[in-house]
């Protein structure tokens, strides 16, 4: 296997993992309106659309250790902001743009 065919597994079971964390994100808050994964090979990078959440200035993600036995081998970075924030607020650095992103939830 090459370093790309491992490159694009990694991506792929990042996005399997993240969909099921989306999952239990809006199990545990079905208020939630979107949920959009900025693509990395090594983290989850999960921003929620809550309409509750407090108004923010900047997306600040939250990082959680990788967790195995819980079923998420990977970093994860969560970031709440208000719908109507998304694809105003600039994302970290190192996140690439709101145009990279992947919606998870709702599908379709």
């Amino acid at each position: 296997m090459t370093v790309v065919q491992e490159n694009i597994m990694d991506i792929e079971s990042i996005q399997d993992v993240a969909e099921r964390v989306a999952e239990d994100n809006v199990q545990a808050s079905p208020e939630l309106e979107a949920i959009y994964l900025f693509p990395s090979q090594d983290t989850i990078r999960l921003v929620l659309l809550d309409p509750v959440t407090i108004p923010s200035e900047q997306m600040i993600p939250y990082y959680f250790n990788a967790f195995p036995q819980g079923g998420v081998p990977y970093v994860s970075a969560i970031a709440v902001i208000r719908p109507e924030e998304a694809f105003i607020l600039p994302p970290p650095p190192d996140w690439g743009s709101w145009s990279d992103t992947l919606r998870l939830w709702p599908k379709g």
